[in-house]
């Protein structure tokens, strides 16, 4: 089946339908695509109605994005910068036939590969790393977390998202959780993961979705505000 689509002046919109009560469009980077997701009933003329509407914001949006220069391709080599629980760490490739490894040494991140290794399966290798990191701490903070909101989730998942750092299928009962939460700090993924366990309770961001926030994570308003200025990056493209 063909993926569906729409066509907004110069933007193809691209379609995306699933468990949600609401339509909205996002811009993703890095080169400003424009995603409309909807609930499965919702028709596309609907949909090219409620986009239409928000054109303005849709050229502004992508706009920001054509302005931005574009950042080398990613090589994952030694020397890069790489995040874990918060701490910046520089990466340090080590060449062997054995299996691929990533372990931490200091401020280190040691990843052992093939000599032969692409930039892309060295990504592949380093974020097995952090599901596993994320996994492990999530072990642990689950229980901690539906017991702070009593509620609990029937499925927990990890997947890379680009625009979110989780999300709940409430009918469903399943909480995603983005994979480069582990580039983060423990206290931020905590609060991710008592914002998904509070849509149980109150599925919109509305008045007291804050209210019962503010009672289970006093402090969520900054932990929200600095996720919310880091890069949905697996690392910073830079050296120390």
């Amino acid at each position: 089946m063909n993926a569906e689509t729409i066509q907004i002046s110069d933007f193809t919109v691209s379609v995306e339908r699933g468990d949600t009560k609401y339509m909205y469009l996002r811009v993703l980077p890095p080169d400003g695509n424009v995603l409309i997701k909807a609930p499965e009933q919702v028709s596309l003329d609907d949909m090219r109605r409620f986009a239409i509407s928000k054109l303005s914001w849709l050229k502004r949006e992508r706009a920001k994005y054509q302005t931005q220069p574009r950042l080398p391709e990613r090589r994952y080599e030694t020397g890069d910068c790489v995040r874990i629980w918060g701490d910046v760490c520089r990466l340090r490739i080590v060449h062997s036939w054995k299996c691929n490894d990533v372990r931490r040494d200091g401020d280190w991140i040691e990843l052992q590969t093939r000599p032969n290794s692409t930039p892309k399966q060295r990504e592949k290798i380093l974020n097995e790393w952090y599901r596993k990191q994320l996994r492990k701490a999530l072990d642990a903070l689950i229980p901690l977390c539906e017991k702070i909101v009593g509620v609990s989730a029937d499925f927990y998942g990890i997947k890379k998202m680009a625009t979110r750092w989780g999300s709940c299928q409430i009918e469903k009962r399943r909480i995603w959780l983005n994979l480069h939460l582990a580039q983060n700090s423990r206290a931020s993924l905590q609060y991710v993961l008592i914002h998904e366990l509070v849509h149980l309770l109150e599925p919109t961001h509305n008045e007291r979705f804050s209210m019962l926030m503010t009672r289970y994570c006093p402090n969520w308003r900054s932990l929200k505000d600095h996720l919310n200025g880091q890069a949905l990056e697996p690392f910073e493209r830079k050296h120390l």
